[in-house]
């Protein structure tokens, strides 16, 4: 189902090729850290990271930062050192870098799907 969601998105010119390559790459990825890639917490990030680098890439206007106390919850889970380390494996071959205000929004995904 995601594979579709995520042909959509580049049908569509919400994302180009490079970042719908990038994303099914990272669904490798996540797969040899054991997360599963079918389940109803991965695809909101799958679906998220896309539509995020598509921005990155853009330039459009960044979001909004995640509230100040949901950020420290997350970095303070027992998970967040696995989250930066998948987050890091991640960005080893993204096309783009991602804004600050995104990272949080990414980590509460990661952390969800651990």
């Amino acid at each position: 189902m995601i594979i579709k969601k995520l042909d959509i998105l580049k049908e569509s010119g919400v994302i180009d090729a490079e970042i719908y390559d990038f994303v099914r790459a990272a669904m490798v990825c996540l797969q040899d850290e054991g997360i599963d890639v079918s389940s109803e917490a991965a695809e909101p990030f799958l679906i998220h990271l896309a539509v995020a680098a598509a921005r990155q890439k853009t330039d459009d206007a960044p979001i909004e930062r995640m509230d100040e106390m949901i950020c420290d919850d997350i970095e303070q889970d027992l998970r967040f050192p696995g989250v930066k380390a998948i987050w890091e494996k991640l960005m080893a071959f993204s096309p783009v870098s991602f804004r600050e205000e995104e990272l949080h929004y990414c980590y509460a995904h990661i952390c969800t799907m651990l």
